[in-house]
């Protein structure tokens, strides 16, 4: 595809709606690790009769279920609040609507978090803060079974068919279905976004040090954020722009786009170091649409940049 035609879509997808007058919110995802106490597998049947009496009390209503007819996302019509579970049954998530005042949010989330640990606390589970289910040896873990999160996990664990590759890969490819995180989404305007932009990249890697609150306890306590390393040294980082931090810092629109656009011209020099027997699985996953929606995060996420 022509590059400069990359570039255009890129400007139009994510920079024009930057410079339109419009009101600016925020949107809040936070993942949190359920855990069984007995320290015993968490029972995922629990888990959906938790999901339908939430429903229930908060006025949610199923928008997506898996295979076998479970609820994965559920949301309130009104607030676009979301109650859904990411890559597997030990991990759910609340997801608040655009709101413009945090308070009102805060209230709502709380609210949400309190009907759930009172039902789950029934069985004798909870919800936890932490980037890494800290009982993660004792449960199932296995993905939501639908399409997309059993391609992931297939995808995850065929690492060992890059082992010619210059990389190192850990050994924990079912790492999505016990590690969460958090997501803050911000809209801003053009006149902001390269300054906020740089800002939040020079903050990333303070705050990925105060609150990751990813430990792999009881394997190894020297890393005290895991989740970088499980996303990096996993299939996820075969493309490099896939992981890590940008390769430079940013000080005008133009500059950001060049770099953005110049990740669909990896495409060919990262087959270079493919084998013939290992593309079909990869040009599936390099194809140019998808690389345009996984190179480029968010730009109201805010993604690191390094110096």
């Amino acid at each position: 595809m022509d590059a400069a035609i990359i570039r255009q879509a890129l400007e139009e997808k994510y920079l024009a709606p930057t410079r339109r007058e419009r009101p600016l919110y925020s949107g809040i995802e936070v993942e949190m690790p359920i855990l069984n106490l007995k320290k015993e597998a968490v029972d995922f049947g629990i888990v959906h009769k938790t999901a339908e009496r939430f429903m229930d009390i908060c006025g949610f209503v199923p928008e997506k279920r898996d295979d076998d007819g479970e609820v994965i996302l559920a949301a309130d019509p009104v607030t676009g609040d979301s109650l859904s579970f990411d890559c597997s049954y030990n991990n759910l998530e609340l997801s608040l609507g655009k709101a413009q005042d945090l308070q009102l949010a805060k209230i709502r989330f709380f609210h949400y978090y309190d009907v759930l640990q009172e039902l789950l606390s029934a069985h004798d589970y909870t919800l936890t803060g932490m980037g890494v289910n800290p009982y993660r040896i004792y449960n199932h873990n296995v993905p939501i079974p639908n399409g997309r999160y059993r391609m992931l996990f297939h995808h995850l664990h065929s690492y060992p068919k890059y082992r010619s590759l210059p990389m190192h890969f850990h050994h924990h490819p079912a790492f999505g279905t016990f590690s969460s995180a958090s997501q803050v989404q911000l809209d801003v305007m053009d006149r902001d976004l390269i300054t906020i932009f740089r800002a939040f990249s020079r903050l990333e890697p303070v705050k990925a040090l105060l609150f990751s609150n990813s430990v792999l306890l009881g394997e190894d306590n020297r890393m005290i954020c895991v989740r970088d390393m499980f996303w990096e040294n996993s299939t996820h980082g075969i493309n490099p722009h896939n992981v890590g931090m940008y390769e430079c810092d940013f000080y005008s629109e133009d500059e950001l786009l060049d770099y953005i656009s110049s990740m669909s011209i990896s495409r060919s020099s990262l087959q270079s170091r493919i084998d013939h027997h290992q593309r079909a699985d990869l040009l599936r996953i390099l194809d140019v649409d998808v690389m345009v929606r996984t190179a480029l995060i968010d730009l109201c996420t805010f993604s690191p940049c390094a110096e």
